[in-house]
């Protein structure tokens, strides 16, 4: 009697033994789990924020509270906010894989966002355009009506917001302080995200107005035939061939005169020397705008102004190497990032 006791007893005890190591194993697993995904949720809760834009929060979720890799890359800027929370509303993103030793941790995460890079270059081709006008017209503008009226093509731009994305693999660093995991800075790529791709559009734009500046340099000459023509359909503006001659500048030298018709389709005056970018080029080099000898209205008229929907002949004067050579035209829309071009061979002889 007492040895069935006893087993009784026995048997209790193994029981009671088997759920405190099943009990222990639970809680062990489940701390190491709670553990394993806390860093993963802070750099959830500062996904969130930042597709929010709240910078409050995303000031808070930061080790040091800094925002400045946001402000260089004008996501901060008061003018630009409300298109940047409407272009950050499409962001998603999926975490990745944890890693952590005591107080540091790397998280994974792969971000999809709206891409504003055409925007960004429609917009900076149409302010530039702008200035380029009003420089032309005598009408200097401060920055502050500049940053007014960027802030205005890039809300009338935006429509298009959704309709491409760019997607990137981040790492974020974390740091564990005072029991709280803090995403450790803003890194640059992250400040490409939240500016949807703004950084890279201006990093183009830097590239593309020292290529301007340094025209006088370019040699590299387009392919053309006298079959092609520079006739061009643009957003904002067409214009056709019409003819050319051979002519000389004031000081007696050779010069040839091209000349097209214009048409504005844009909502505001413009002109062809403002929308057009007519290049010329003789021997492998590009040539030089002239100043005719002749009185010609073309040649007054590629630099005034014309109303919506008008249509008028123009002429742009180019110095010539010499009066034989053969001459290849390249037209594009001016002050735009914007590739596409025509071409035509001109024959002088």
């Amino acid at each position: 009697m007492r040895n069935s006791k006893n087993e009784r007893k026995s048997h209790r005890l193994v029981i009671l033994l088997v759920l405190l190591i099943v009990l222990l194993f639970v809680c062990g697993g489940g701390l190491a789990y709670y553990l394993y995904i806390q860093p993963s949720r802070a750099v959830e809760n500062f996904l969130k924020d930042a597709k929010a834009l709240d910078f409050d929060a995303l000031s808070s979720d930061v080790l040091t509270g800094d925002l400045s890799p946001l402000e260089e890359a004008h996501v901060t800027d008061s003018a630009y906010e409300e298109f940047f929370r409407r272009a950050n509303a499409f962001m998603t993103y999926d975490i990745g894989k944890t890693s952590y030793r005591f107080t540091n941790a790397t998280v994974s995460a792969v971000i999809q966002y709206a891409d504003g890079t055409e925007i960004y270059k429609q917009t900076i081709s149409d302010i530039t355009k702008q200035i380029a006008s009003s420089a032309f017209s005598g009408d200097e503008k401060s920055a502050e009506d500049l940053n007014s009226e960027f802030s205005r093509y890039l809300s009338e731009n935006s429509a298009s917001l959704g309709q491409s994305f760019s997607s990137i693999s981040l790492d974020f660093q974390l740091i564990k302080e005072n029991g709280k995991w803090y995403v450790d800075a803003i890194s640059d790529d992250m400040a490409q995200v939240l500016s949807v791709n703004f950084l890279s559009a201006e990093q183009e734009l830097t590239a593309s107005m020292s290529q301007i500046s340094e025209g006088s340099q370019e040699t590299s000459v387009p392919q053309a035939s006298a079959e092609d023509r520079i006739d061009l359909i643009a957003k904002t503006f067409t214009i056709q061939y019409t003819g050319h001659q051979l002519s000389q500048d004031m000081n007696g030298n050779p010069c040839l005169l091209v000349y097209y018709n214009y048409t504005n389709l844009a909502a505001d005056p413009s002109s062809a020397m403002v929308d057009v970018n007519l290049r010329a080029y003789q021997n492998g080099q590009l040539l030089e705008a002239s100043l005719s000898a002749e009185d010609d209205a073309a040649l007054d008229q590629y630099m005034e102004s014309s109303p919506s929907g008008q249509t008028v002949s123009v002429c742009q004067a180019f110095a010539l190497l010499d009066s034989v050579s053969d001459v290849t035209l390249a037209a594009s829309e001016a002050y735009s990032f914007n590739e596409q071009g025509t071409v035509q061979l001109l024959k002088l002889s």
